[in-house]
């Protein structure tokens, strides 16, 4: 949700998420080495369950996110 002129526009979640320090960061170290996303969902899962819950029920859009772009950086 943001906020401007008194105008409040509701954001989706997907967006916000996009421009999360740790999901930007996650997303690099993914484009580096993608055998590090198994021990990156489990650390997930053990410190933010709800978190894991929403990627697990949204498998093909965490995906789409994290390839997103992904060309432009080679």
């Amino acid at each position: 949700m943001v906020t401007w002129r008194g105008v409040t526009f509701h954001r989706p979640r997907s967006a916000l998420l996009q421009e999360h320090p740790i999901f930007i960061e996650m997303k690099k170290l993914l484009q580096e080495d993608p055998r590090l996303l198994p021990s990156l969902l489990q650390k997930i899962q053990s410190s933010n369950p709800d978190l894991m819950g929403s990627i697990w029920e949204n498998q093909m859009k965490f995906l789409a996110l994290l390839n997103d772009g992904t060309d432009e950086l080679k």
